[in-house]
């Protein structure tokens, strides 16, 4: 049936952006941790402030990761290799428009901003083969007392 593909793809887009924005209330326990670990604390260049920026990417990087699953595994594809990649880009695009800069930022914090959103994209990307890994070893099957697929 011609039609269905497209529903296909209708529903794989939609998964995708539901499994981004719910990933962000899943993570969203983990600041409450980190800014508490965090709060008046006055880091100094070099390995103590490479340190925090690698703690306040956790919550980004899990997040993710959890998104890439559920994505993996719902999607209904034969080649999920370009809903990985299109996720990936959708994780690096929202996340770099996440940031705000007062005052135009230097080649450094560019850089450091374009890693910050680099490595949450390939978190998505590796948690899609994962997902879909899973499925296809285990199956698709309901869970225990739902009745019908």
């Amino acid at each position: 049936m011609p039609g269905l593909e497209g529903r296909k793809v209708v529903r794989n887009a939609l998964s995708l952006a539901g499994a981004y924005y719910l990933s962000s209330w899943v993570v969203a326990p983990l600041w409450y941790p980190i800014t508490h670990f965090t709060a008046n604390r006055v880091y100094h260049p070099g390995f103590e402030s490479l340190a925090m920026e690698a703690v306040m990417l956790i919550p980004r990087i899990v997040g993710a990761l959890l998104a890439g699953l559920a994505v993996g595994c719902v999607i209904e594809t034969l080649n999920p290799v370009r809903w990985a990649i299109a996720f990936g880009i959708v994780v690096v695009i929202f996340g770099w428009i996440s940031f705000e800069w007062n005052i135009p930022p230097d080649f450094s914090q560019r850089a450091g901003q374009a890693l910050k959103t680099v490595i949450p994209g390939f978190a998505a990307v590796g948690g899609v083969y994962a997902g879909d890994r899973y499925v296809k070893k285990h199956g698709n099957t309901p869970a225990v007392g739902t009745g019908s697929r």
